[in-house]
């Protein structure tokens, strides 16, 4: 029983960090929160702006005396000014939080991107090795390295491409490029094995 409860906390935690860590999700939930917050913040200004103004030509019909426009007036500037610092502090919130998930999506690449590049340094390495061991090999054997060489060096320049591609692959669309460049490793490194055992 203990051991089903231990198990159960551990999956729910390793699926609640998998889940936190979607940079560019949390990227494109924070940018449109700020738009929300600014959305809001000018929708509540235009309102209120509507119902001083209704309130205004309703007084100025009733013959409202000047000190009655004049508490009116500065009613509504207070009104104003206590909107404004409360949508402004929504709307700095939601910046916060974007700068944070941008931040956040910064380091996520230069993490994945060294990642990439050290993985391609060490299939290099290895390609390279093949490479200067085939110089040994028997006619047949080299003609099939060769072979192999021409699939790998295709599969090098596609590797190459898309690292060029994910370093500026739109924040929304990272995530996909990062997938893509890691499928396309994984075709390097099936060339890199073939050039290490010709046949």
């Amino acid at each position: 029983m203990k051991r089903r409860t231990l198990l159960a906390v551990l999956c729910s935690t390793a699926l609640a960090v998998g889940c936190s860590h979607k940079p560019a999700r949390d990227v494109r939930e924070a940018e449109t929160e700020l738009t929300s917050a600014r959305q809001d913040r000018a929708a509540a200004r235009s309102q209120l702006e509507a119902r001083q103004s209704q309130e205004r030509y309703e007084a100025t019909r009733r013959g409202a005396s000047p000190a009655e426009l004049e508490d009116m007036n500065a009613r509504h500037q207070r009104e104003i000014a206590e909107l404004e610092a409360s949508s402004q502090s929504n709307v700095s919130a939601a910046a916060q939080e974007n700068a944070e998930a941008h931040q956040k999506m910064a380091r996520e690449r230069a993490e994945t991107r060294s990642k990439l590049e050290t993985r391609l340094a060490q299939l290099d390495g290895k390609a390279n090795d093949a490479h200067a061991r085939s110089a040994a090999y028997d006619p047949a054997k080299k003609s099939a390295f060769d072979k192999a060489w021409l699939r790998y060096t295709a599969e090098h320049r596609d590797v190459e491409g898309a690292l060029r591609a994910l370093s500026t692959a739109p924040d929304a669309e990272w995530s996909t490029w990062r997938d893509r460049t890691g499928q396309q490793l994984d075709e390097l490194e099936k060339a890199v094995d073939a050039l290490r055992s010709p046949e």
